[in-house]
């Protein structure tokens, strides 16, 4: 009985998204069409407010025009609407209202406050319902089992910036009435489980759910870090958490128990899980390498590669299988800045092979607003670019989410090494990581007057700066990122960075930069011995946490 209720709300449920899936998948054969028409409805819609009769949108006839009249943008064209916006004025952005604030991660500010309206929400949907209705139509034993949606705890965050909201309650209010009426039913995870504060009752409980559920048929996380993260901790509180699940449902815990009992193999989490059939989560960029990790746990399973979806837009989502993502061409107006030529693209103009920063347009009020996030052109799709995640341009990192920006980590090392009265001759922010799924990032410094009793409060104080970066917080709280921890360069450091750039760039193009992806620089700063044993460090090179560093 409980299998088939499963499926019938499922059923219902992804079927009410037909039709968005038609509407889409019709758009890829109409891509400029599409885009046309989004840019005029959105052009159409929104040109009586202040910033559409500052740019005069009644006039504008074409692509060509808008894109004349109407400059590139970044989060800082806009400080001055969101904060009117905050105090009740109407009619800025966007002529709709706008029903909160989604807090997301800047460069020169550390949060970005974005509006939300409910268009935005449906195009938003106009995204999801496709690939929901795909993922399950092409998967059909989904149908019959339970999903888990990534859950993660709200921790503490401002509810209010002056009159607006800030934040969902949940991830899936970006569904529909009845996506959400459905989720309740369908989820392994209640919802409620958000209002849980302390992150290790947080995950036994979510544990706990899982394993109180043999038909799960799909894991849909965002980071893979996140699942990681998640099993490691059934590993290391396997016997504590067995016997929660003995008091809550004795044939599970037998069931279960009988799987782990000569310890966690490879495949026990394969076999604890029988049914689940795909694991969805970021898988390029900084994540291919933990993507690949949670194969080597889940050999059998399908992986997707989730789509580009940011707080500010959508723009590509799993469609088609055996293809990596498609571009979102029914949700929002794009372009595309070629990262050779520099040339503006509109997706019907993408080359495959190509890399290209995106640019969008959406009815939360951001126009020709620039994601700074870079993707690759790997085919198409009748005419709609299948796309790559790469990476964020302008110098920033993200491993897992937090969104790291070189403009904002100077700032936060700068003023904190001016509250320690500490010189520099040389620094980098560099992430490091060990054999586990413990990873952070690594203050390299160079500085003569560097003594051993402000290492500590350096690294807190440091830690706690980058944490105003809204989405570097939150990886931290839930466990995603260690702390700030400290090397201390004895030789030159600018050198050996130029040094070792040196090797695939030419000399003139080589960049100083305070912020790096790369995860090795601690042997790079430590070619022998004697420099490796610093403070921070074991012999063997690899950082340990200087001070607990927690926000």
């Amino acid at each position: 009985m409980y299998s088939v209720l499963t499926q019938m709300f499922n059923r219902v449920w992804i079927r009410s998204m037909k039709r968005s899936w038609r509407r889409f998948s019709n758009s890829l054969a109409q891509v400029e069409q599409t885009q046309t028409g989004l840019l005029e409805a959105l052009l159409s819609r929104h040109a009586q407010t202040r910033y559409g009769r500052q740019y005069h949108f009644s006039e504008i006839k074409t692509v060509a025009d808008y894109q004349k009249r109407v400059p590139l943008t970044t989060y800082e064209d806009y400080k001055l609407s969101i904060e009117a916006i905050s105090h009740g004025t109407e009619e800025v952005l966007t002529a709709d209202p706008v029903l909160l604030f989604e807090p997301s991660s800047g460069s020169v500010q550390a949060t970005k406050l974005i509006p939300y309206t409910q268009q935005l929400k449906f195009d938003f949907q106009a995204a999801i319902g496709p690939w929901l209705y795909a993922l399950y139509t092409q998967t059909p034993s989904l149908f019959g089992s339970k999903a888990y949606w990534s859950i993660s705890p709200a921790l503490d965050r401002p509810k209010r910036y002056h009159q607006m909201k800030v934040g969902f309650e949940n991830d899936y209010e970006y569904l529909g009435a009845l996506g959400r009426l459905a989720y309740a039913r369908v989820a392994v995870i209640d919802p409620s489980l958000t209002v849980e504060r302390d992150i290790e009752t947080f995950r036994k409980k979510t544990l706990l759910a899982l394993l109180q559920t043999p038909n799960l048929g799909m894991i849909s996380v965002w980071h893979p870090t996140f699942l990681g993260l998640l099993l490691d901790a059934f590993k290391t509180q396997v016997d504590s958490i067995l016997e929660s699940l003995a008091q809550q449902d004795k044939h599970r815990y037998q069931t279960v128990r009988s799987i782990v009992k000569k310890g966690l193999e490879d495949d026990s989490y394969q076999r604890i899980w029988p049914e689940l059939k795909v694991i969805s989560c970021w898988m390029d960029g900084p994540s291919k390498i933990y993507a690949e990790q949670l194969r080597v746990w889940f050999p059998t399973v399908r992986f997707q590669a989730k789509g580009l979806l940011a707080t500010e837009g959508v723009v590509s989502l799993p469609f088609q299988r055996g293809l990596d993502p498609v571009c979102a061409v029914g949700s929002h107006f794009l372009e595309f800045i070629d990262q050779h030529t520099h040339d503006i693209r509109l997706p019907h103009q993408l080359i495959r092979g190509r890399q290209y920063a995106v640019v969008l347009s959406t009815n939360g009020g951001l126009y020709r607003y620039q994601l700074h996030d870079v993707v690759e052109v790997t085919g198409h799709l009748h005419q709609a670019p299948t796309l790559r995640f790469m990476g964020k341009a302008q110098g920033g990192v993200d491993l897992c989410g937090e969104k790291l920006n070189e403009i904002h980590v100077r700032q936060c090392i700068d003023e904190t090494l001016k509250d320690r009265q500490l010189t520099a001759k040389y620094y980098l922010l560099a992430p490091t990581k060990d054999k586990n799924w413990s990873k952070g990032y690594t203050l390299f410094l160079e500085s003569p007057n560097l003594s051993e009793n402000v290492t500590d409060s350096l690294c807190q104080q440091l830690d706690r700066r980058l944490c105003g970066n809204y989405h570097y917080r939150y990886c931290r709280d839930i466990g995603q990122l260690q702390p700030v921890r400290l090397f201390r360069i004895k030789q030159d450091g600018r050198a050996t960075y130029i040094r070792y750039k040196n090797q695939t760039m030419r000399l003139g193009d080589i960049k100083l930069s305070c912020l790096d992806t790369d995860m090795d620089w601690d042997t790079r700063f430590a070619p022998d011995e004697s420099v490796m044993y610093n403070y921070g460090y074991s012999r063997r090179g690899r950082a340990h946490h200087v001070g607990d560093g927690m926000c």
